[in-house]
């Protein structure tokens, strides 16, 4: 299966897809090499502090609820979603 759709390719700069890319092997990583870790999602951090906004991305496996349960750990942390 692949990890991005092909339309993702026509829409996202390189510098995007080297940073998904690069966050997509981190998770893998920990499935093959961190067997700790296997279930912990991993998140990049982006601050565009001159647009009012930060961007997170996270990598981990999909299931039902997934994007609630994210929202409402950002909630629970005091972030303005």
């Amino acid at each position: 299966m692949p990890v991005f759709p092909s339309r993702y390719f026509q829409v996202h700069s390189a510098k995007e897809i080297l940073t998904d890319l690069t966050l997509a092997h981190r998770f893998m990583h920990h499935q093959l090499a961190e067997e700790e870790k296997a279930l912990e999602p991993v998140l990049i951090w982006h601050n565009e502090a001159d647009r009012g906004y930060t961007s997170a991305k996270v990598s981990t496996w999909d299931r039902a609820g997934l994007f609630s349960k994210i929202a409402g750990s950002f909630t629970a942390s005091g972030i303005n979603i």
